[in-house]
């Protein structure tokens, strides 16, 4: 689902921009997993393809993340939007983690290295690896719970949805191999660089 190609009366749908960053999220972790970014002239181009790729999946990681804890500002659209319930796992944010990493920690790391130009980002320059299906995986399981309560979630988006997480878990975290598939920022710039064992990705540089 890709919000240009959605007429204006489905833009105004919340339901379409909820299921538009979920796509988007699992979307670009597989993009990340394979990466397979067709042709590139030089490996500087290849480079800010794999950064832009890296940027997109936390934007839209940390807009998950603060629909699902998160109680949001007025205009915010959040989980109890779509729950006669009203669930939210804002009450939970003390004991939830993501790739190891309470919520908060986990979103301020977004915050001070992708999201704003910080002094933490030079500082902690190749000390930070994004293991984005782990990320990816955890995420999909709190989004299933949310599934569950979303009563008021259409039933065509509740689907897209679904589909997205069990196409993802499927392919990757039902594999208990979640935890090697990494980027991290090398220590003499900001480049992104795939970390993993496997020999068919990226290597460090």
């Amino acid at each position: 689902m890709y919000l240009t190609l959605m007429s204006s009366a489905e833009r105004s749908n919340p339901g379409n921009h909820l299921s538009y960053e979920i796509s988007m999220l699992f979307s670009t972790a597989d993009l990340l997993k394979e990466g397979d970014y067709g042709t590139v002239s030089s490996d500087a181009q290849g480079d800010v393809l794999k950064n832009a790729v890296l940027e997109s999946f936390l934007v839209h990681t940390r807009n998950v993340i603060d629909f699902l804890w998160k109680k949001g500002y007025k205009d915010d659209i959040v989980s109890s939007f779509f729950c006669s319930s009203e669930w939210s796992r804002a009450d939970k944010i003390s004991n939830d983690k993501i790739s190891g990493y309470s919520i908060d920690k986990f979103e301020k790391m977004i915050h001070k290295q992708i999201a704003h130009l910080t002094v933490r980002r030079t500082q902690e320059n190749g000390k930070t690896s994004w293991q984005f299906v782990k990320i990816s995986c955890d995420i999909a399981g709190f989004i299933a719970e949310f599934l569950k309560e979303a009563d008021k979630l259409g039933q065509s988006y509740k689907s897209s949805i679904e589909k997205s997480i069990n196409q993802f878990k499927a392919k990757y975290c039902d594999n208990n191999n979640t935890s090697v598939h990494t980027y991290t920022t090398t220590a003499t710039s900001t480049t992104y660089v795939i970390v993993s064992d496997s020999p068919d990705h990226w290597n460090e540089r």
